[in-house]
């Protein structure tokens, strides 16, 4: 709501459409700006200003480098028109198809004119090939619009992890300020950082949480996912809320079979109220350095990396799930309001949940889940043409041109940020080409 306790509308700028995108770089819903970008037109042929000159064109640095220019350059004049700066940032989600161009890409976007102070919460994944020919970032982003009611705020504690980030031999990036930070609230929201389980003073995975590798007890992924759920409960205590203010969780998994063993932590940290969730399978967590296949905790590589949002009741909030035609896949809602957005859960093409896989090609399969975001926001009683961001992940990054075509078709105006990524591994549902997630606008009256 803004100071005069109406909330605003959807509003629509810097639409980007064509042969093989079709998205808004920015949407405005009450008082949070959404953002997404990569450096390409429509027609997915790179902005001149996102395009390294010779000799530099040889270096995947600088084609990251100037991508990301490119992206928070555009970013800039939508943030302005809004009332909000870099510095609002409360929370985003970065994409890159490998390792190489995290050092590029942070360095970038946490130096001057962009995230240089009070920095978000954030996500960098490997996930797989994006979604267009020489593309190595995509990017997504949420901002609070300040007003009376809604302001970014940086919830320190006495001991974080994120302090043991500040070395200036790391980068000028680095200096200062840690290049993201655990917590930030904006009035009743909540939105905590990407976690893994890592300890950034001895730069390994933390003792008691790190599985030996001569005996056949214990499990990896459990052994994260209780120190991160234990990490994610503090973060809530943090702000005087708890577990059950989590509306929605990205997991992002090095081995999608995990998710089994992952889910006997959440049902015992989550109970009868688990919050929405998107799977995804990506090439490799932030360690170690190198990349390769097949790395486990003997290598220091977390397995898990999760990045949450949340509604804090006790500031007035509201928190529900929503029933709707379709189940979950594991512990987790289909979908979650709280306050004035609906987190919906990945969907995956198939009209009904008995169905054991997914049939038909990629298109086919996007035409159902859309169907399925359709169905899921009519039964909250909210309208799908109010979405503001989705997120599509797809077997083959290359078929984003598929999406594009469905996306028109919903939204033939005013379409949703967009962020499209390939991924590494096998999607949770047999015969899975693609999954989709959205974050739904609830618009006050």
């Amino acid at each position: 709501m803004n100071s005069n306790g109406k909330s605003h509308g959807r509003q629509v700028r810097d639409v980007v459409t064509g042969t093989r995108q079709h998205f808004a770089r920015a949407v405005r819903a009450g008082d949070f700006l959404f953002l997404s970008g990569n450096g390409f037109d429509g027609d997915g042929i790179p902005l001149p200003s996102a395009v390294p000159g010779e000799p530099y064109h040889l270096s995947e640095a600088a084609h990251c480098v100037m991508q990301t220019k490119a992206i928070y350059d555009e970013y800039r004049s939508a943030m302005q028109e809004f009332g909000c700066s870099f510095s609002d940032t409360v929370q985003i989600e970065q994409f890159i198809p490998h390792k190489i161009y995290g050092d590029a890409y942070v360095n970038t976007s946490r130096g001057p004119g962009y995230l240089e102070r009070n920095r978000p919460t954030s996500a960098l994944l490997v996930t797989g090939d994006l979604g267009l020919e020489g593309q190595v970032v995509a990017q997504s982003a949420i901002v609070a619009i300040p007003s009376a009611s809604v302001a970014k705020h940086i919830v320190r504690a006495d001991v974080e992890f994120t302090a043991d980030t500040v070395k200036a031999e790391y980068g000028e990036s680095w200096a200062e300020e840690p290049p993201f930070h655990e917590v930030v609230t904006a009035g009743s929201h909540l939105f905590t950082v990407g976690q893994m389980a890592f300890d950034w003073v001895r730069g390994e995975i933390p003792v008691g949480v790190k599985v030996a590798p001569f005996t056949y007890w214990g499990s990896e992924i459990r052994s994260e996912t209780e120190f991160l759920l234990q990490q994610l409960r503090e973060y809530t205590e943090r702000v005087g809320g708890s577990l059950q203010d989590i509306t929605h969780v990205t997991v992002y998994l090095t081995n999608i079979g995990d998710v089994f063993e992952m889910d006997r932590v959440w049902i015992k940290y989550f109970g009868e109220s688990p919050p929405s969730r998107t799977v995804v399978p990506v090439r490799a967590q932030g360690s170690p350095r190198h990349e390769a296949p097949g790395q486990s905790h003997a290598d220091n590589a977390p397995r898990l990396e999760h990045i949450a949002q949340g509604i804090l009741t006790t500031r007035g909030a509201s928190r529900e799930s929503v029933e709707t035609p379709y189940s979950s896949l594991g512990h987790a809602a289909v979908a979650t309001k709280g306050g004035n957005f609906m987190w919906v859960s990945e969907q995956y093409g198939r009209a009904e949940d008995s169905q054991p896989n997914v049939s038909g090609d990629t298109r086919e399969q996007l035409r159902v889940i859309f169907e399925r975001l359709r169905r899921i926001s009519t039964a909250a009683g909210a309208d799908f043409r109010n979405a503001v961001r989705i997120r599509a992940f797809l077997a083959d990054g290359s078929e984003s041109s598929l999406l594009a075509d469905e996306l028109r078709e919903a939204f033939p105006v005013d379409p949703p940020t967009v962020i499209t990524t390939g991924v590494s591994g096998e999607l949770l549902v047999p015969g899975a080409r693609v999954a989709v997630d959205a974050i739904i606008y609830l618009p006050g009256d």
